[in-house]
């Protein structure tokens, strides 16, 4: 197979960064929506889901799917774009260089804010202990295993989202590898083999080794290890992307639970990434959008800080509501996230100002 044809003119182009960095946000706004589905919640809690009328259900539901493209999978993809993106030399310095950011931009953080998730469950179990609520007692080894898969959460992190966080360390120790046979000749066939293996829903039976986030970060590390610019999309495939953006999505959620429902799976995220990176980067290169530092750089301690608030935000406004009302529980859909987001902000406000090591380490550096 022949290599990917080198494109050095075009990876170090700011739009390329400026949209990437763009995203992030609205992405991680639409991992927030994805947790804000108010029918599974309600079923989690009370047992049984409320009688809603289609649309709300709908709503609460696949909103996030509508608006937002693949958010997990741009994701992996853009992380695994911006480790190999603007380098030649893929040496021990650069590898050193890389693990040494990672260390302060992914593991202090994911250890501090999966020691906070703890310490609140520990407060939970202790205010139980004094209650007529009967619930079993985690044990030291519980809470340990919530730095990894928690064992009350099994195959997530104590700070459930975190488990991004902890499959994107694992992905990025094996970087080297993956650059090793991204960046020979038989990088599409590699490609290709990592797909098979998504579709047959191939799983490690070891917490963090993720076949969805191997596949996706090897997709970005291949366009930046061959120097393609990630956002230099051809001008019919964006439109045609844009065009069947929605259509893309209705497809995809009426094959649900269908045996090849992870084949098109793919090829909808392909179509709903490309059509969003396609759409972003025009609007910069077109003057239109323009780079948000409030949102980029406080998108990183949203993600970390929803995890942990919006449950609780959800719970307390459905109690002060009392009502199973399709419309009231509109309005506790876009309250909740809205109440995370300002909170979020406003806390890390708070922390950079008055306790900065502290907010900076919470923020990973960012």
């Amino acid at each position: 197979m022949a290599s990917m044809p080198p494109n050095s003119n075009r990876v170090y182009d700011q739009a390329t960064i400026d949209t990437f960095s763009w995203m992030r946000f609205p992405l991680i706004v639409g991992v927030i929506l994805a947790h804000c589905n108010l029918v599974a919640l309600l079923t989690a809690w009370y047992g049984t889901a409320p009688i809603l009328p289609v649309w709300a259900t709908q709503i609460f539901e696949n909103a996030y799917v509508y608006i937002f493209p693949a958010r997990v999978p741009t994701l992996f993809f853009i992380s695994g774009y911006f480790f190999f993106r603007g380098s030649q030399h893929y040496d021990k310095g650069f590898y050193a260089r890389k693990y040494k950011r990672r260390i302060h931009s992914l593991l202090i953080p994911y250890i501090l804010w999966n020691a906070i998730a703890l310490l609140l469950i520990l407060v939970r179990h202790t205010a139980h202990i004094h209650s007529s609520i009967i619930e079993a007692t985690p044990t030291m080894l519980d809470y340990l295993s919530g730095f990894w898969d928690f064992s009350y959460n099994k195959g997530f992190t104590a700070n459930a989202p975190l488990w991004f966080m902890r499959d994107l360390m694992v992905v990025s120790l094996c970087a080297p590898l993956l650059r090793y046979i991204l960046q020979g000749k038989w990088w599409m066939l590699s490609l290709l083999l990592m797909a098979i293996a998504f579709i047959a829903n191939v799983e490690i039976p070891i917490s963090g080794f993720n076949v969805q986030a191997f596949f996706y970060f090897s997709i970005g590390a291949t366009l930046a290890i061959h120097r393609a610019d990630a956002t230099h999309i051809p001008h019919a495939i964006g439109v045609i992307c844009l065009l069947l953006y929605i259509p893309a999505t209705f497809f995809l959620l009426g094959l649900y639970e269908q045996w090849w429902y992870t084949s098109a799976s793919i090829i909808a995220i392909f179509i709903k990434t490309i059509a969003a990176i396609y759409a972003v980067a025009q609007l910069f290169r077109r003057g239109v959008l323009a780079p948000t530092p409030l949102l980029t750089q406080n998108s990183f301690f949203l993600f970390a800080f929803h995890g942990i608030v919006i449950g609780p935000v959800i719970k307390v406004l459905y109690i002060l509501a009392g009502s199973n009302n399709p419309y009231i529980l509109l309005c506790i859909f876009i309250a909740a996230p809205t109440i995370t987001i300002v909170s979020a902000f406003v806390t890390r406000y708070i922390l950079l100002r008055y306790l900065p090591r502290l907010g900076n380490l919470l923020s990973g550096n960012r």
